[in-house]
């Protein structure tokens, strides 16, 4: 998975180091500008597009969410091209 690079991306917007499974929105450590930061930071560093109509916000709760998120998107992008 890409846990790693999604903390690296996660870091400079929330201002430390975050765990895995440690909540993002629910906690208020992202708030809606930091998640369109975040959404534009993981599409030009994964190369994929992110749909509005995929937004749902269970899948940026954490790090660990957002990997697997990413992972399946990169999944559906390879299938398709």
């Amino acid at each position: 998975m890409n846990i790693a690079k999604v903390e690296q991306i996660l870091r400079p917007l929330i201002g430390r180091a975050v765990a895995a499974d440690e909540c993002l929105l629910s906690s208020g450590l992202i708030d809606s500008v930091s998640l369109i930061e975040l959404i534009v930071e993981l599409e030009a560093s994964f190369g994929i597009s992110i749909p509005l109509a995929e937004l749902e916000l269970e899948n940026f709760d954490s790090c660990a969410s957002i990997a697997l998120f990413i992972q399946q998107r990169l999944a559906q992008q390879g299938a398709v091209q």
